[in-house]
């Protein structure tokens, strides 16, 4: 397994070009000779980190926006001509970027460009699309706010970044700003950072290099540039370090935990130690956590961990949801004690092996699909360093059980906690006295 990885990341990482147009926009060509399809994928470096106060929620807003017509794409336009040419299409919006990506046989996959160029240049932003799509992203806000882990990862991270930090607000914005909204303010969020020079153009599968710089020439080379460049983002304040409780009612049949902690930002051999601790607090049935959870003591129905990590910081959580009558305070106080044990001792190489091999496997399986890979080198591109992905065999190799104890010792600790609690109709009072001493 090891020695496949290495050389499939080192032919993929050597396969992989890069150009910059005169326009500002940048290309990354991965030919991939062997397959038929090609993953087209438009980042633009803004998210909901880059947005003022007033504009909190427009990028995810845009984005839907941006499939609601175009000079010569009218709203439905896009799908329709996805799914005649045999493709797919969809866009997402992160914190960080966001990103339209399409999926298409090789014969068609210049039509993407076409599209991209249109509603980078001229979307329409038509006044009643603005106010039917705005209901569309209201019902989306409240359907968020009735999801228990939507609902615990957005307190978690308003309460880890504090006020003014990038991350502190949701990606989707807020019933205020949302209502505030308006089509020309729209537009001038566009002008600002839906801009060549403020893009990355990534093209993945069965199509040589040079005709992707080609037709990306033809395309973007001489896309006019709005007079103004995008604006500065705002100061970056630090991460909370303070251990702090929040519990919510919500319909839910049983209890949801989500405890969090920040840590490091996105990037090099953080990022893969970060996934090593997934893997080994809660990601097989061997792990620390889920042999004291479900083996041990049948308490919980699923128990995962998570790390996401950004341009401005990282957030790591554990997440649990209780079976029924299995008592908060008792997991709250389990998970701590074996959370203490796990940090006092030594990792065996045995669970560093089945780590990285599950780690290997999951970059190789991604690599297989154009539209996985995309994603997955989505965030080394925003973060510049596209070729990073392909050296993530090379550092799984190189994580020691010294490397994991470190990240876990100081990013695992209970004077840090931010620690949420959904629980169901009519059991906020009695959970909130129960878990006061706790906290």
């Amino acid at each position: 397994m090891e020695f496949r990885a290495c050389y499939h990341a080192s032919m993929m990482m050597h396969s992989i070009q890069r150009r910059n147009l005169a326009s500002g926009m940048s290309v990354l060509a991965v030919p991939r000779p062997d397959i038929e399809v090609v993953t087209v994928m438009l980042l633009y470096r803004i998210g909901s980190a880059g947005e003022m106060p007033s504009e909190q929620g427009m990028a995810h807003f845009l984005e839907h926006m941006m499939f609601k017509g175009s000079r010569n794409y009218p709203a439905g336009a896009i799908d329709q001509v996805t799914q005649r040419l045999g493709g797919e299409n969809n866009a997402f919006t992160s914190r960080d970027y966001t990103a339209y990506w399409h999926l298409l046989p090789t014969r068609n996959w210049v039509e993407a460009l076409a599209i991209e160029r249109d509603r980078m240049l001229e979307p329409t932003l038509d006044a009643d699309e603005f106010q039917s799509e705005r209901n569309v992203v209201l019902e989306e806000l409240a359907m968020y706010a009735d999801e228990a882990q939507e609902a615990l990862s957005d307190d978690h991270y308003s309460r880890i970044f504090p006020l003014g930090h990038p991350y502190h607000h949701p990606v989707i914005g807020s019933v205020k700003t949302l209502k505030a909204m308006t089509v020309d303010s729209m537009r001038s969020f566009h002008e600002r950072w839906v801009r060549a020079d403020n893009s990355v153009l990534i093209v993945i599968g069965g199509v040589e290099a040079e005709e992707i710089f080609e037709q990306a020439e033809k395309y973007f080379s001489r896309a006019p540039l709005p007079p103004f460049l995008p604006i500065g983002r705002f100061p970056i304040g630090g991460q909370k370090v303070e251990r702090s409780l929040s519990v919510q009612e919500m319909e839910v049949e049983t209890p949801r935990i989500r405890i969090s902690w920040p840590c490091g930002v996105f990037g090099g051999g953080h990022t893969i130690v970060a996934d090593f601790a997934e893997e080994f607090l809660a990601g097989t049935r061997s792990s620390a956590l889920n042999l004291a959870f479900k083996e041990e003591r049948q308490w919980v129905s699923q128990l995962n961990a998570s790390a996401q990590l950004g341009e401005f910081g990282g957030v790591f959580s554990l997440d649990m949801d209780l079976l029924e009558g299995v008592s908060v305070l008792e997991s709250l106080r389990l998970l701590e004690k074996e959370i203490a044990k796990v940090l006092e001792s030594e990792i065996e190489d045995d669970s560093l092996k089945r780590i990285r091999t599950k780690l290997e496997s999951s970059v190789l399986f991604e690599q297989e699909k154009t539209d996985e890979l995309a994603f997955a080198l989505s965030p080394y591109v925003h973060a510049g360093n596209p070729r990073g992905y392909f050296e993530q065999t090379r550092l799984i190799q190189g994580t020691s059980g010294a490397m994991l104890r470190q990240f876990l010792q100081t990013a695992i600790r209970p004077e840090l906690a931010t620690i949420g609690v959904v629980v169901p109709k009519g059991q906020k009072k009695s959970i909130q006295k129960e878990l006061k001493a706790f906290v």
